[in-house]
């Protein structure tokens, strides 16, 4: 189908429990007993678990273990031990961030503080609560970037150089994680030549940016900012990004008034927000998570679904608004219902109505939910996959000038004649729009009010 993404689930098997080899290790080094551990993150290649920790003088403490199931791919440097190096660079920094307490010599495992709060930011109904934290947050990033790297070095990133060397080290890297994947996307085609050809001007110095930051990525408690956490995609870049990230983020989990938050940043900070520099890198975040996608860093089918769908229609409108072009809206694709409808609409129900509360919170309830999802995206794509398939070949073809067999081989043809400046972008981009509103429309059952949210207003 439409705008393809690697589709597998490596935990199915796996329990909740805290490996009996990470716990005997980490004992081992705190010099402590673990009385109890729960899962308290899980579902990508990292998973997470809260530990009580006794003491041999009778105290207590709450620690927290960060371990990488799966391998990082490639030339991808993502890993805890390099989220490690940051958490020890910030020590003593005054940013909220859990402090490094372990890492393990031979895996991806590391014990760090544990930070007290709730992440489920989008579960706060009062919005004068959520913009504070909010801007609590976004305050808290601008401390960040006021950070000297030379104070802070941090062997995995590298020297910090400038911004535009920064930026440049990015887009190389995430264009070798997409090259290596030996797949050609057309989205992402398109958004490394846009972001090559409309790197910022700026060229002041590189700060540490969070590389993921925004709701979903902070803890608080009691109306208060509590903790930054997950500091994986931390590099050294643009100030700019991680406030492209916030906006980024809050599709899924929306802020009360985005500009108030950039002037609050602006007050903390002490420099004036650059809104095009912010655009731009709406740009890359937003494929940063296509090439995730494609890469198959996800392993819940269902959550890899829906931000595939989501995030390249983001990627669309992100270039359309830093360029101030304005694209016609693809129409919806009509069809009848299928043979095999009614009885994708039986076992979902079921599957909400007797299967989830059957068995109650934990990893087998999300595995069901993002069963449920995958099991709507499979009813559209049996309803609606001719029409999509139909009108997409019928763009590319048009767009091409030559008839295309299948959307498979004329996404790939496009993605070519991308990548040799064989069109026109603008008439690129309103197909690649259209592509686009194929996959949310396979995918828009999954997706609930994602399949209609757009990037909050920066002004």
């Amino acid at each position: 189908m439409s705008g393809s993404v690697a589709i597998v689930n490596p935990h199915r098997t796996e329990n909740d429990a805290l490996p009996a080899s990470l716990k005997a290790w980490a004992e081992d080094g705190l010099q402590a007993q673990i009385v109890a551990s729960s899962l308290a993150s899980g579902g990508n290649r990292c998973r997470g678990w809260g530990l009580e920790v006794r003491f041999a003088d009778g105290s207590a403490k709450k620690l927290f273990l960060r371990h990488q199931v799966h391998a990082a791919k490639g030339v991808e440097p993502f890993s805890p031990w390099r989220e490690a190096e940051v958490y020890a660079a910030l020590s003593g920094m005054g940013i909220p961030a859990p402090a490094l307490i372990l890492r393990h010599p031979q895996t991806q495992t590391i014990v760090t503080e544990f930070a007290e709060g709730d992440a489920r930011y989008r579960d706060l109904s009062h919005m004068g609560e959520r913009q504070a934290i909010a801007q609590q947050f976004v305050q808290s990033l601008a401390r960040l970037h006021r950070l000297s790297p030379i104070a802070m070095p941090i062997p995995s990133l590298g020297v910090a150089g400038s911004v535009r060397e920064a930026v440049v080290r990015e887009l190389e890297l995430w264009e070798a994680m997409y090259r290596e994947t030996g797949q050609q996307d057309p989205h992402i085609e398109f958004a490394l030549k846009w972001l090559r050809r409309n790197l910022p001007t700026y060229d002041g110095p590189a700060v540490l940016v969070h590389g993921d930051a925004g709701p979903g990525n902070f803890l608080f408690k009691d109306g208060r900012l509590t903790a930054l956490i997950d500091w994986e995609l931390s590099h050294w870049g643009d100030p700019m990004e991680d406030l492209a990230w916030v906006s980024f983020r809050s599709v899924m989990e929306p802020v009360p008034d985005m500009p108030s938050l950039l002037k609050a940043y602006e007050a903390e900070a002490g420099t004036a927000v650059d809104r095009e520099r912010i655009a731009y890198h709406r740009v890359f975040v937003s494929m940063r998570i296509v090439i995730i996608r494609l890469r198959n860093v996800s392993g819940l089918s269902g959550n890899s679904i829906v931000s595939n769908a989501l995030n390249r229609r983001l990627l669309v409108e992100a270039i359309a608004a830093a360029e101030g072009w304005i694209l016609a809206e693809a129409g919806r694709l009509d069809a009848p219902p299928s043979d095999h409808t009614k009885l994708f609409n039986l076992v979902i129900d079921d599957m909400r109505a007797v299967l989830l509360p059957a068995v109650g919170p934990g990893s087998a309830a999300t595995a069901a939910k993002d069963a449920a999802k995958t099991l709507k995206y499979l009813r559209n794509c049996e309803r609606y996959g001719a029409a999509v398939e139909a009108r997409e070949r019928a763009v590319v073809s048009n767009l091409l000038r030559q008839d295309v067999p299948t959307a498979e081989e004329g996404r790939s043809r496009f993605a070519q004649a991308i990548k040799s400046d064989q069109v026109d972008p603008r008439t690129a981009l309103e197909a690649l729009s259209v592509i686009s509103a194929n996959v949310t429309q396979l995918a828009a059952d999954s997706m609930g009010q994602l399949a209609r949210r757009h990037f909050p207003p920066l002004v």
